[in-house]
């Protein structure tokens, strides 16, 4: 698997002020993927919309594998129950 670097990554977002699409109105995420005894496997840092757009992506990114999705230092998703942690 090749991940790309945070910089080299499309930023895309409307900012609602006509001028289009804008690099302002992202945050940044971080998908882990996780091995089945819930190691990392792979981390990628992408931008999003919002919490939504990020947990979908990661889902998709995932495939079948358990996945968590980072905002800064806030885990706002994991596909495993926390008392499975």
């Amino acid at each position: 698997m090749t991940i790309a670097p945070l910089d080299s990554v499309p930023r895309l977002a409307d900012d609602g002020s006509g001028r289009g699409l804008t690099e302002e109105s992202m945050q940044v995420y971080e998908i882990r993927v996780l091995n089945d005894d819930l190691s990392t496997r792979a981390i990628v840092a992408q931008q999003y919309l919002n919490d939504g757009a990020a947990i979908r992506s990661a889902r998709q990114f995932a495939e079948s594998r358990d996945c968590e999705v980072w905002r800064g230092l806030n885990c706002i998703y994991h596909s495993v129950p926390r008392a499975e942690h």
